[in-house]
């Protein structure tokens, strides 16, 4: 039977066998995740090699403190005395996938997106759909996100209600996609015209539209691994004399 009494060291049992002694000193082998500050990069490790990061961090943070001291400055007194226990799991450090996601959040802030449900449009979850088309034709994807986003922003930073543009004529299958990305942003879209030149138009309202975190290429990049998705250079439309239009409303 194994030693139940938690660690000194950790909030894990001592797992040894039953013993009437002191428990033994030896390495935690049960796995915690571990993740950086702001929760996006996520790792397992063991307990053992977890609390040996954390004493490093807090070491560094013990220094800064006694450097607080001799300036005049007030510490905790449990910090440099208390025995060293991890109290977060965040050791890892925040990477360029971060930043980016930081400097995405704080557009969105900038942009004043007001919806009560933001996060959930922020983190975007696109659907098997769109997912299979953007292996199919990542170039059209691309340009939708890209002619989306500076939608979105132009409408946010205007003084009209709203900002329309429009997408270039396109088949059934491509319309569809163009809508169900337009979804994914808060952005309305009606198809106009008569087959074979229908095409549809995307407005953007300056208060309920919004900028998903990660683009549908990223998303599938993030999944695969890669650091970097190469995109063919081509005329995503399939056309090379068609230009979209965008224009203002005052709805």
């Amino acid at each position: 039977q194994s030693c139940t009494k938690t660690r000194e060291t950790c909030v894990h049992p001592c797992n040894a066998p039953c013993h009437d002694d002191e428990c033994p000193e030896t390495a935690c082998k049960i796995v915690v995740e571990v993740t950086c500050e702001c929760g996006n990069r996520k790792q397992q490790r063991t307990c053992h090699d977890f609390a040996k990061e954390y004493r490093r961090i807090a070491t560094a943070q013990l220094a800064s403190s006694v450097q607080e001291m001799q300036r005049g400055g007030s510490v905790e007194l449990s910090d440099i005395l208390g025995p060293v226990r991890p109290k977060s799991n965040k050791t890892l450090e925040c990477n360029e996938e971060c930043r980016v996601l930081e400097r995405n959040r704080r557009i969105a802030i900038a942009l004043q997106i007001r919806n009560p449900d933001l996060p959930s449009k922020l983190q975007p979850n696109y659907s098997e759909t769109l997912r299979a088309y953007a292996k199919k034709d990542p170039a059209l994807v691309k340009m939708i996100h890209e002619k989306l986003t500076e939608l979105v922003k132009l409408a946010k930073e205007s003084k009209q209600k709203t900002r329309s543009y429009s997408f270039p004529v396109m088949n059934r299958e491509k319309r569809a996609i163009v809508q169900e990305m337009c979804h994914m942003f808060g952005v309305e879209a009606v198809a106009y015209d008569a087959e074979p030149n229908r095409n549809v138009v995307a407005t953007a309202d300056r208060l309920t539209s919004w900028l998903p975190s990660m683009s549908l290429m990223e998303v599938l990049q993030r999944e695969n691994g890669q650091r970097r998705i190469i995109v063919p250079s081509l005329n995503a439309w399939g056309r090379t004399n068609y230009a979209g239009a965008a224009s203002s409303s005052s709805k």
